[in-house]
């Protein structure tokens, strides 16, 4: 992870001053700009900070996006200013700070569910509620607590079945840890496995 800095800062605050504006400066629904937008060639920018290195205003942001996807009225709903800024900072916060994409984070929360946390998360600091968000969904980026969780399922799938049929811990011989261990080495394989195969899906 990243710790926010002034650069951090100042994207969080361009971002969220432009989906604030999307409600003058579009005609589709405040999801539909907020999707364009986390996935648009504007959003690298923003990754890449060379965002803060350009001349772009604002409004040609807007002009941007339109040419990348096309003029639209698509959808009617439009979220309020405060929430639309709210989101356009907290998205920029999670990319920033945990190194991650626009499309993966998100890939991770949709707008219309951070509309729905806006009541109860606004008056959080960025970085508990995407905390909260995250363990909401199960989600960790820390490799301690995967391993936690890995072991968690080891005793659930191992050593809880050797106990129900009589044998207890200070029972179990040499060979038997041997393949507990062998086991779980392949489960942690299994599980890194899965996780660079969901990591290179978000990159997709």
């Amino acid at each position: 992870m990243r710790k926010i800095d002034h650069d951090g800062l100042l994207l969080c605050k361009i971002q969220g001053a432009i989906f604030e504006n999307s409600l003058k400066k579009t005609n589709t629904s405040s999801e539909i700009f907020i999707r364009r937008f986390m996935l648009s060639d504007i959003a690298k920018q923003f990754d890449s900070k060379a965002y803060l290195d350009g001349t772009l205003t604002k409004d040609e942001v807007f002009e941007l996006i339109e040419e990348e996807y096309g003029e639209s009225s698509y959808g009617r709903n439009k979220y309020n200013s405060e929430v639309l800024y709210w989101i356009g900072y907290l998205y920029r916060y999670f990319s920033y700070t945990y190194e991650l994409t626009s499309k993966q984070v998100y890939r991770y929360v949709k707008p219309k569910e951070l509309n729905g946390l806006y009541l109860a998360y606004h008056t959080l600091s960025c970085a508990q509620a995407i905390e909260r968000i995250l363990e909401a969904k199960n989600i960790s980026f820390d490799i301690d607590e995967q391993n936690k969780r890995l072991l968690q399922i080891i005793k659930e799938l191992i050593i809880a079945p050797l106990i129900s049929f009589g044998e207890r811990p200070d029972n179990i011989n040499n060979a038997q840890v041997f393949v507990i261990l062998r086991i779980s080495i392949f489960f942690r394989y299994i599980s890194l496995v899965i996780l660079s195969k969901e990591r290179i899906a978000l990159l997709a």
